[in-house]
């Protein structure tokens, strides 16, 4: 950064210099400005990409509209929070989506009809804003409820959680199962034996019979 003299002199003129150039992208700032076109459309461009459509209530003069942000806290705030470690995190060139999705999930870098799917089409399978009808019309408040139902079925547990229940219901099943299965084979081996048993007494009857000339 190049030092800049801290004469007062200096800083009159520099603040001078400062005002005219403000002054200039405030006069220039539309399609029918004299000055320079380019700066003007990049500004409108700025404009568009960062706070369009983000007013209380639209007026003739769009560089005027009253921001919803508005007040003590930034747009970067309201992202990030007030912890600057939040922002830092996300600047490791991944990306919103390669921290939601896998790595190797390509689809959201593509192009054409495929790749035009929103996240709640793909969450909920519906073309439009229908998963929320279908919603509601269950009398269900959030997805939290979709998914579990009742709020009262959630509890301190998470998703994770409830499908660990459920797993240890089923192993809980399957043990059943196979000691059930045990016992029958166990049954089947002891009526078995006791068939075995009950041939070789039919067949010491019938030679003792044969022995006594019946």
């Amino acid at each position: 950064m190049v030092e800049m003299s801290a004469t007062p002199a200096s800083i009159a003129a520099r603040y001078s210099v400062t005002e005219q150039a403000v002054q200039w992208l405030l006069d220039n700032r539309g399609s029918g400005g004299e000055g320079d076109g380019e700066t003007a459309e990049l500004l409108k461009k700025l404009y568009r990409a960062m706070v369009l459509n983000a007013s209380d209530h639209g007026t003739d003069d769009p560089w005027e509209d009253p921001l919803v942000y508005t007040g003590d806290f930034s747009l970067h705030v309201t992202l990030f929070g007030l912890d600057t470690a939040h922002a830092k995190t996300c600047q490791d060139g991944k990306g919103f989506y390669s921290r939601v999705f896998s790595d190797s999930e390509t689809r959201w870098a593509g192009t054409g009809s495929y790749y035009a799917s929103s996240l709640a089409t793909d969450v909920f399978g519906e073309t439009s804003s229908g998963y929320l009808d279908r919603i509601r019309s269950q009398n269900m408040r959030s997805l939290a409820q979709a998914v579990f139902k009742t709020s009262a079925n959630i509890g301190a547990k998470t998703i994770i959680d409830r499908i660990a229940d459920v797993q240890s219901d089923v192993d809980d099943l399957a043990d059943n199962i196979e000691t059930a299965i045990n016992g029958i084979r166990n049954d089947i081996t002891a009526l078995k034996n006791r068939m075995s048993a009950a041939e070789t007494d039919i067949s010491n009857i019938q030679q003792r019979l044969t022995n006594g000339g019946l």
